[in-house]
């Protein structure tokens, strides 16, 4: 009997809602993204939050540090240039993926929940394969490390 636990079908899950007929692409952003990367991590950050995210951001700093380059990149989303905030964090350690500012990217594909990751397989026509949680807690935060790994391991 094959063992399966909360993580493999919530993969499932993910892998079968990627595949439906609506698929979403990431588009108008090309330059930025880690085109020698299979995958490519997008959070959005704003700036009015940041300092209350700083336990999200440090899974997202994690990610980074735990996954080679080739298998994913990171990349930050602020909405304006004007983030003193997102730029004292970068300064400080709690960020240490590129942020870039781009608003029309930041309007187009973010709720506006911030911090905010899209999983982006660059192998499959930048489509988007995973939305980090709505609901921002501790076993949220987890769940997206654990979910984002389990994706860029199998490589569906």
């Amino acid at each position: 009997m094959i063992k399966s636990n909360k993580y493999h079908v919530l993969f499932l899950s993910v892998f079968i809602l990627s595949c439906d007929g609506d698929k979403e692409f990431f588009r108008g952003f090309d330059n930025s993204l880690n085109q020698y990367s299979r995958f490519n991590l997008v959070i959005f950050i704003s700036e009015d939050d940041c300092l209350a995210c700083i336990s999200e951001l440090s899974v997202f700093n994690k990610l980074h540090a735990d996954v080679a380059s080739e298998n994913l990149s990171l990349i930050g989303i602020i909405e304006n240039k004007s983030t003193e905030e997102v730029n004292v964090l970068i300064r400080n350690g709690v960020i240490d993926f590129p942020v870039v500012s781009n608003t029309k990217i930041f309007n187009k594909y973010s709720s506006g929940l911030t911090p905010e990751a899209l999983l982006v397989d660059m192998s499959r026509d930048q489509r988007i394969v995973f939305r980090s949680f709505k609901k921002k807690t501790i076993s949220s935060q987890q769940a997206t490390y654990d979910i984002v790994n389990l994706i860029i391991r199998n490589q569906y």
